[in-house]
């Protein structure tokens, strides 16, 4: 009886200790299991991250190259004030022209301008028109003083826009050129350092969309990055006897 007795304690310390033994297995494994999860997607998402900030910047497989006007007679320039005075004093009037001042993407679908050969028209309708070969895109100036998020999202669309209305034409998507040191340091929601924000968002863009991004600002600023007095009148424009040499340095970026 008392050796019954025994065996049977004996036999619930052994079940017990296999549970508790079988427990902790468990449990050890089930935390390797979720630290290696875990590790596994912190480095995915690094991995991911470090893609999406190595594409910034790259263009598509193809060099800039010297190019002559005549490579911009097919070419169409959309865009604000800027490129209202690329069409005025930029030298090219074999080219097509949708730009006013004041133009951004929140007012570019419902705004009529007239252009040579078409009249006052949209443009959507232009787009409809003719077949570019390639469309120059300069636009974010008018745009800084909107929320970030809703400026980046109108402006995605509208690139979207064109691309789809166009599959065919070479994009360049431009920089805004920068202002004065002066006229940037009068306002908090617009002025060097957001431009600069709002350019690094249109070369990550044209970097996703195999499109081109080109920034003017390379023959306009001083060492700091300010576009340079003695072009500018009012520190947002240059003079217009400088358009010239904006569109010569566009065709320093032709893609053949």
């Amino acid at each position: 009886m008392k050796k019954k007795y025994f065996l049977g304690i004996l036999l619930c310390y052994v079940v017990t200790g296999i549970l508790m033994i079988g427990s902790t297995i468990r449990n050890n494994i089930g935390y390797s299991i979720g630290d290696t999860v875990l590790a596994e997607k912190e480095d995915s998402e690094k991995v991911k991250s470090e893609k999406e900030d190595s594409d910034v910047g790259q263009q598509p497989q193809k060099v800039f190259q010297k190019v002559d006007k005549s490579y911009l007679n097919d070419a169409l320039f959309i865009g604000d004030s800027r490129t209202l005075g690329l069409m005025e004093y930029g030298g090219v009037s074999q080219a097509s022209y949708f730009a006013d001042s004041g133009m951004s993407v929140f007012n570019l679908e419902k705004t009529t301008v007239p252009v040579a050969d078409y009249g006052k028209t949209d443009i959507r309708s232009l787009l409809k028109q003719k077949k570019f070969g390639k469309i120059y895109f300069m636009m974010g100036i008018n745009e800084a003083g909107y929320p970030w998020k809703t400026l980046e999202k109108k402006y995605k669309e509208t690139v979207a826009m064109i691309r789809d209305m166009q599959p065919d034409a070479q994009i360049f998507l431009c920089a805004n050129l920068m202002m004065t040191e002066e006229k940037s340091g009068q306002s908090k929601a617009i002025n060097n350092k957001v431009i600069c924000k709002i350019n690094a968002m249109i070369e990550k863009l044209a970097s996703k969309n195999e499109m081109y991004y080109i920034d003017v600002n390379e023959i306009f600023t001083d060492k700091k990055g300010n576009l340079c007095e003695t072009y500018s009148n009012d520190g947002v424009h240059v003079l217009g006897k400088y358009y010239r040499d904006w569109m010569d340095w566009i065709c320093t970026k032709g893609v053949v």
